[in-house]
C-alpha cells in the first residue's frame, strides 16, 4: 500500500471518486489499493483507488471514497506529522501542476492503515506539525515533531532534522533584509518574524502555513526592477503618501559604506538619544528640555530639536532617503524600512540606527546637487533634514537619466574627440543617441 496525493479542478470527478486523462503520465504509477488525499474545491478528501481503465486511450481510475472530507484546510495535509517534507508535497500540494496530477508521499513515520482511514486523525491535534521560533539553536528541541527555526547572530535559520528533505534544508535562506523590495505576500512573512518579542513563537497554521514559510524563506526573493520603483516613488512622492529626507552619514560621509552594508541610517547625538530612546513616548518639548538639560549653552536648541524629531517622530517608513557627502555630493537613495528605531552600543558613535532599503549606491560616482536644475531650495541640509516633495522628484528624475538632464553647460563642455569604445552591448550606442538628443534639446530654442 502506498499513499498519494493528487489535484483535481473537476467537479464531477470530485464528487463522483474518479480521475481522468488524456495521458497516462497524469497517474505517475498510481495503483489499485494504493490511497490518495484527493485534494478539490477547498476540500482535502481520502479515496482508495479501486479500478484502472485504458478505453482508446481515454484513461480513467476510478475511487471509494473512503473519508469524502477528511476536515483539513489544504495548507493543514503537508504538515501531517507521518509525511516526509519535501517539495512535492509543499508545492505540489497547493499550486496547479502540469504532467502529473498524483503524488506519492514520503513517510517519516509509520502511518497504520487502521489510523489513515479514521477521521479523528485528522482532528487530532497532536498529529500535526507546529512551525516555531526558538531564540537560539540551544532552544531548539532534538526529537521534535515540529518544523524548528531559530536565530544565530539575527540570522534565521532552519533546525536540520530527519523529517525535512535536505534539498529543502539546503535551501533555506533568510531572505528578511528585502523587506518592502517588491513581494508583498513574503514581505507578510517576514513582518510576523520580525515582531516575534517572547520566545518560543508558534504559530497557528491560518498565520505561517508551510507554504508561506516555503516562499519567503526557500525561494530567491525577485525584487523590483529599478525603474519599477522609480516609478513607484514617484507616484508616492507626487500624492504626497511619503515624504524625502536629506541625510549625511557622518562627516564627509565616513559611514556611508558601513550604512549601505548593514541597510541602516546612522544618526549622531548620543548623548540626547541616549535618554531620549528610554521614554515610553518622545514628543518636541521633551527634546528640547534634554536638549537644555544636556547642553545649557546652547543658543538655539529649537535647531538641533526639529532635527531630532524629524528623525524619530516625522520619518515614516517608505521615506525617501537621499544620502549626502559634505560637499553636497549625493552618494545614495533609498527608502525607510520600518518606524523602528533602536539604541546600538555596539558603535563608537552615531548610535541611534534606522533601517533602510538602499536602492541606488552612488559613492564612487556621486551627483553634484547643483548639477540638478530647478529645485526650489537650496540644498545645504544639516545632519537630517526635509527636502521638498517637488525637489526629490527632480533628484530621482536626474538618477534615472542624468545625459538628458545635463546643463547647458554641461552639453558644450562635452568633447567634439569624444571616442566610446567596448564590447558589444554596453551602451555605447544608447549613450550617444541620448548625448546627442540632449545637444538637440538645448538648442531647440535657438533653432525657433
Amino acid at each position: 500500500m502506498k499513499i498519494f496525493f493528487g489535484k483535481t479542478t473537476d467537479p464531477n470527478q470530485a464528487e463522483q471518486g474518479y480521475y481522468a486523462a488524456s495521458d497516462e503520465k497524469y497517474f505517475n504509477r498510481i495503483q489499485e489499493g494504493d490511497y490518495c488525499f484527493m485534494i478539490a474545491n477547498d476540500k482535502v478528501r481520502l479515496w482508495k483507488a479501486k479500478k484502472f481503465t485504458n478505453v482508446n486511450k481515454d484513461f480513467k481510475m476510478i475511487f471509494d471514497i473512503v473519508i469524502n472530507d477528511t476536515g483539513m484546510e489544504i495548507h493543514d495535509f503537508a504538515l501531517l506529522k507521518f509525511f516526509l517534507i519535501n517539495k512535492d508535497l509543499i508545492v505540489n500540494s497547493r499550486r496547479q501542476t502540469k504532467g502529473k496530477a498524483f503524488y506519492e508521499t514520503k513517510l517519516a513515520l509509520n502511518f497504520f492503515e487502521n489510523d489513515l482511514i479514521n477521521v479523528n486523525t485528522y482532528k487530532n491535534e497532536n498529529n500535526f506539525r507546529k512551525i516555531l521560533i526558538q531564540k537560539s539553536s540551544s532552544k531548539c528541541v532534538k526529537d521534535s515533531i515540529d518544523v524548528q527555526l531559530y536565530f544565530e547572530n539575527n540570522i534565521l535559520k532552519l533546525y536540520d532534522v530527519k523529517f525535512i528533505d535536505k534539498n529543502i534544508t539546503v535551501a533555506f535562506r533568510d531572505n528578511r533584509s528585502y523587506l518592502d523590495m517588491g513581494q508583498p505576500l513574503k514581505d507578510s512573512t517576514f513582518r510576523k518574524i520580525e515582531n516575534i518579542f517572547d520566545f518560543p513563537k508558534i504559530f497557528k497554521r491560518n498565520e505561517i502555513s508551510i507554504i508561506d514559510l516555503y516562499d519567503a524563506f526557500f525561494v530567491e526573493y525577485i525584487t523590483k526592477s529599478e525603474e519599477d520603483t522609480f516609478k513607484d516613488i514617484i507616484k508616492k512622492l507626487k500624492s504626497e503618501k511619503i515624504k524625502a529626507w536629506y541625510f549625511k552619514p557622518g562627516e564627509g560621509a565616513a559611514l556611508w559604506k558601513e550604512c549601505l552594508k548593514e541597510k541602516v541610517l546612522r544618526f549622531g547625538y548620543d548623548n540626547f538619544m541616549t535618554i531620549l530612546l528610554k521614554l515610553p513616548k518622545v514628543s518636541e518639548d521633551q527634546i528640547e528640555k534634554v536638549i537644555i538639560k544636556i547642553d545649557p549653552n546652547n543658543k538655539k536648541p529649537s535647531n538641533k530639536r526639529t532635527l531630532i524629531n524629524n528623525f524619530i517622530n516625522v520619518c515614516k517608513k517608505n521615506d525617501v532617503i537621499f544620502s549626502f557627502e559634505g560637499n553636497l555630493k549625493l552618494i545614495g537613495l533609498g527608502q525607510l524600512k520600518n518606524n523602528n528605531i533602536e539604541f546600538k552600543e555596539k558603535y563608537i558613535d552615531h548610535k541611534t540606527i534606522r533601517k533602510a532599503n538602499w536602492i541606488k549606491d552612488l559613492g564612487n560616482n556621486p551627483i553634484e546637487f547643483k548639477s540638478i536644475q530647478n529645485l526650489s531650495k537650496e540644498v545645504n541640509p544639516p545632519t537630517f533634514q526635509t527636502c521638498p516633495n517637488t525637489d526629490a522628484i527632480k533628484i530621482i528624475e536626474f538618477i534615472k537619466n542624468p545625459v538628458n538632464s545635463k546643463t547647458e553647460k554641461e552639453i558644450s563642455n562635452i568633447s567634439l574627440n569624444t571616442i566610446l569604445f567596448g564590447p558589444p552591448g554596453t551602451g555605447k550606442t544608447y549613450d550617444t543617441k541620448n548625448i546627442a538628443v540632449s545637444i538637440i534639446n538645448s538648442n531647440s530654442g535657438d533653432a525657433q
